[in-house]
Formats: C-alpha cells, structure tokens, sequence
C-alpha cells in the first residue's frame, strides 16, 4: 500500500504544473483568432466599388455622400467633333531659299560692301571686282555701234524716195514721217510680242531699227541694210561686251542674310568660286522623317507643330506642303515637309526639331477630355455633373489621342453637352455634392 501512495502523492504534486500551460495557450490563441476575424469582416468593406449590375454597391457609396460639403472640381462638357490623331517625329530645319553665292567671271576683288551675318535685300551689291578690261571693252563696242547706226541711217535715207508714200508734206520733211512711223511700228512690235507672236529677239530687231533710223517699211530691206551697215554685228559685240562687264559684281538674287563667307578685299577670286551663302530665314521647311507604317494618314494642307530644341517654350504652327512619295529603304522612313513662318529670324538653317503632325482624322465622334477618364477595378469611368452632384458612370471607350478619348457608350447615359469633371475626382464617391470652379466648355 505504501507505493501506491508514493504514486499519488507524485500525481497530486504534478497537477498544479498543467493547468498553467492549457491556460497560457488559450490566451495565445484568442489574442490570434480575433484580430484575424477582424481583417477577414473588414477586407471585404473595403474591396468593394459600385457596379453597374449591383445597384447595392453603389447605394453603398452614396450613403455617406449626404454628409459631405460640396467639393470644388473642374469640368468640361462632353461633345462631339473630329479626333485628330497625331503622328510625331523629329526633323531638320531647312531655310525657304538658300543658295552659294559664285561670281560668274574672276579676278580681283574690289568691293564688299557687306560681311558675314548681315542683312542684304534683292538687287543689292554683295562682291565687286575690277572692271577695268571689261569697261574698255564695253566703250570700244558702244564706239562701233555708234559708227554702224550712223550708217545704218545713211543707207536708208538714200532710199527714202523708195520708202516714203508720195505726198509732197511727207516729201518737204521726211524725218516727220520716220517718227511717226517709227512709233507706230514700236507699238505693233510690242503687242505682237505680248501675244506672243514674235520673239524677244524680233521686239529688240524692231527696237534697234527704230533708235537707229527712226522709219521702215520693208521688213527684209531694213534687215539687208542693218547687215549691210554691220549694225547688227556692232549691236550684237556691244551687248556681249555688255554682259561681261556685268559679270563683274555680284548682286544678291533675293533678301536674306549673309553667311559663310569665304572671300576678302584684294583676293583673286575664280568663276564659280563660293564667296558667300545667303540663306531667306523669313520662313522655315522642317523635313521630318516619319515611319512608313504612320505615313499613310498624313495629308498635304493639315496642321503641325514645331518644337525646336533649342527653344523649347516656343512651340510654332506649321502647314504639311509635301509628302514625299517614296520611302527610304535603309530607313524605312518618308520625308515630310513642314513650312513655318519665322518673321523674329529666331529659328536658324539646320536646328533640329520635334515635329508633330495632323494624321487620320476621325470625323463626328463622341469625345470627352482625356483627364475625365480614371480607372477602378480595371474598368473605365467619369464622374457627370447633374444638378450639383457627381454621378459615377462606367463607360466603354474607343479611339484616343493624346487630348480626347472617344465614348462608345455610359451606364448613366451621357449626353453631348454635358459637364465631366476633369479635376478634384479622384476621391470622388457617386451622388457626392460637388461645386465646379470653371466654366464648362
């Protein structure tokens, strides 16, 4: 009996030990579970959103909106018109007219009256040389063409008995009836030549005969009497030697500015050497480089932007004026070409450019701005404003560009006209009171 005992007595002395341990894993459990049953109600509070098959979920999001002021948000109305959808590339300004600027004879030069980056207007004298052979020749000429006019005039008066009609007034005077027919002759020639009945070369044979003689009647006579004479030799050497003396400066072919200039006073020069470029700044083409899979929407005519990146606050609009019909094939690229004013001069020859442009043009769709757009639980939306509050509609959308998204379709019926709000919706709830701080367009 006495270890049976000893065996309760170990018992009695072990039980205290286990209740301590049950209870300290209860209290562990309960401190586990209830937090856990706290996330797992509240999760679901939280992940839900409205939708337009569960008229609840949205009851939900309005059961507070009452309590609420009216919060201040910006809109714009919804409408329909043309989506434009852009294509953009980068290009190269070019100037409207640049040429290098080659005198057509050489040799000393004697003047320049103007430098590197200066303005010239047409006509005006960019590179003078030295004249002097050329001047010689040219009075020698106007020497020999003076003697053969004075032949020439000796001839035909001693063929006036044959040239002048028989009238004793014309007879008494006949240089009178030269000038009268001179002048009578001069004006036919000049409106056969506006017709373009003659050439140029005939309204000047006409011309010469008249400056020379004053009078003629018989085409062929004359015509036999100026090379008889050596008129038209003389005349033919005086407007060559004319010509080359000519040649001896170079004036400016349009207004522009000057630029690389390559010559000095006192230096021997060729024909054909370039002495300057002159570059017309007045306005801009940017060639763009735009892929061929884009090419196809654009169009001679539409709008485009140029951002220079030199400039970048200074945006420019742009007119497309060609499309170049053929692709490159290392670049698979086409060249498209933008013309821009540029009256300040600020824009130079050979800036690059960021170059956008108008491409297809999708008419008479239903747009709203592109900011009214956010996204919940993967699907699109925008808030309406109807009579002072925001109204939550899941809408289905097509094209878009970087301005306006096109509206397919609205749960809440949107209709053209009707304000959006582009701003201060992101924590919007549905029939929340808002107040629109803009005018709506």
């Amino acid at each position: 009996m006495e270890p049976v005992s000893d065996c309760a007595d170990r018992t009695e002395h072990h039980k205290p030990d286990i209740m301590p341990m049950k209870s300290s894993l209860l209290k562990t459990l309960l401190r586990l579970t209830i937090p856990l049953a706290l996330i797992a109600v509240l999760i679901p509070l939280f992940m839900r959103r409205p939708n337009n098959d569960d008229a609840e979920s949205v009851e939900y999001r309005t059961g507070r909106a009452a309590d609420l002021g009216p919060v201040p948000v910006e809109a714009e109305a919804a409408f329909t018109g043309d989506l434009i959808m852009r294509v953009e590339a980068t290009g190269i300004a070019r100037a409207a007219r640049c040429v290098d600027l080659k005198p057509r004879a050489g040799g000393r030069v004697t003047e320049l009256p103007h430098g590197e980056g200066e303005p010239v207007r047409k006509g005006e004298l960019i590179l003078k040389l030295d004249d002097t052979e050329a001047r010689l020749a040219l009075q020698e000429a106007e020497q020999s063409l003076a003697s053969a006019r004075a032949k020439f005039v000796d001839l035909l008066l001693g063929h006036r008995n044959t040239l002048i009609p028989e009238d004793t007034t014309l007879q008494k005077d006949p240089n009178i009836w030269y000038l009268q027919y001179t002048r009578k002759e001069a004006e036919k020639a000049q409106k056969r030549f506006d017709e373009g009945k003659i050439s140029s070369h005939d309204l000047e044979q006409a011309r010469l005969w008249h400056e020379s003689a004053g009078a003629f009647l018989s085409q062929r006579r004359e015509a036999l009497l100026a090379t008889q004479s050596g008129l038209t030799g003389a005349y033919l050497a005086w407007k060559r030697a004319l010509y080359e003396w000519e040649q001896t400066t170079l004036p400016a072919p349009f207004s522009g500015i000057l630029g690389n200039q390559a010559v000095q006073v006192d230096q021997i020069v060729s024909a054909g050497q370039t002495c300057f470029t002159l570059v017309d700044l007045s306005s801009l083409r940017v060639e763009a480089h735009i892929l061929e899979s884009e090419v196809s929407g654009i169009r001679t005519g539409r709008k485009a932007e140029v951002r220079f990146s030199a400039f970048p606050l200074h945006p420019c609009a742009g007119l497309i004026t060609a499309v170049n019909p053929l692709v490159d094939p290392d670049t698979k690229t086409c060249r498209v070409t933008v013309k821009i004013s540029n009256p300040e001069n600020r824009f130079r020859d050979g800036m690059f450019a960021y170059v956008s442009l108008e491409g297809s043009i999708y008419n008479e769709r239903f747009l709203v701005p592109r900011e009214a757009i956010l996204v919940r639980d993967d699907r699109e939306l925008l808030f309406i404003v109807r009579d002072g509050t925001a109204k939550w509609s899941y809408v289905d959308t097509g094209l878009r560009n970087e301005n306006y998204v096109e509206i397919l379709g609205s749960v809440m019926g949107l209709e053209p006209g009707e304000p959006v709000i582009t701003r201060g919706h992101y924590t919007l709830i549905h029939d929340a009171p808002v107040t629109v701080t803009n005018n709506p367009q």
